[in-house]
Formats: C-alpha cells, structure tokens, sequence
C-alpha cells in the first residue's frame, strides 16, 4: 500500500512498541535500557508501517536473548547522505547472528532456526524503510548480541509503495 504520512514523535512509537511487549519483557525479565536525547525533530513519515518495524525488531530481539537480558534502545538526530533524519539502535544481549548469515537476514524467508516465524519479517522492515528513503542494517557477535540500526529522514517521500 501506498505510504500514509503524518507528523509525531518517533519517542512515542517506541513507547508504545515496549508497552505491547511489556508482559514478554516482564517474563523473561529482560533490562531496557533508554537514551534518550533531550530534543529530538518529529518525524513526518508513515507511523503505522514504522510502529510495525519498531515491533518486529524488538519482537526479534527478545527472542534471541535468554532469561535476564538487557535491551539498550537509543533514538538520536543524524545526517545521512546530507539528510536530517533519526537514527534508531536495538541493541541485545542475545545470541548473536552467524557472521556467515549476517547479511541474509533481511531477505525474505530467511530465518536463523526460531521455533516460529516465517522468516518475512526483517524483509517487510526492510522495504518499508526504504520505502521511506531510509537505511536499516545489522552488525553482530555471536554470544553477545546484535544491533539493528534504522535512519530514517525527518521528512519522508510518499511518493514510494510498498511491495
């Protein structure tokens, strides 16, 4: 579908996303940890498609991790390529990605062995970033964690559609 745009605080979202997971993250007793900067620009972008990226990263993250993990989540302004945007980090204590999968996992079906999954859901994150003229990628250790990073500039082009 076409990308719905509107103004807000990208904050929020992420509010909102651990307020869904908080009972996971409550029973596996996982330690979030927020940076928060004192000011950041509100995002024009749609909020929908992004609360979706926002949830199946952390979904993902949680996931990975084992019983008393720690989730350091940041949000900070960055220029891109010469453009104002926000740079979101997810990083976990989990298990870390394979290096030699490390750079299959936004491809659809892809999965690293979860239990459940269809293996869609980075590749739906990644097109609706670059949707919104954004990049995502993934660095990782095995046995100590991976973190996803997201930019996504301040005003995004609904000029793109998700396929």
């Amino acid at each position: 579908r076409d990308l719905l745009p509107v103004t807000f605080q990208f904050e929020e979202l992420l509010d909102e996303s651990l307020q869904v997971l908080s009972a996971p993250l409550q029973q596996k007793g996982v330690h979030v940890h927020r940076y928060r900067p004192s000011q950041v620009n509100a995002l024009y972008a749609d909020r929908d498609q992004l609360k979706q990226v926002v949830l199946n990263i952390l979904q993902n993250a949680l996931e990975a991790m084992p019983v008393n993990g720690s989730l350091h989540l940041s949000i900070a302004e960055e220029l891109y390529e010469d453009h104002q945007g926000l740079r979101l980090k997810v990083e976990d204590t989990g298990k870390g990605i394979d290096p030699k999968v490390l750079s299959r996992i936004f491809e659809p079906f892809f999965t690293t062995g979860k239990h459940r999954g269809t293996g869609i859901g980075l590749a739906i994150c990644r097109n609706i970033v670059d949707a919104h003229g954004g990049e995502i990628h993934a660095e990782s250790q095995q046995g100590h964690g991976t973190t996803i990073s997201v930019w996504l500039p301040s005003v995004c082009q609904p000029h793109l559609a998700i396929i």
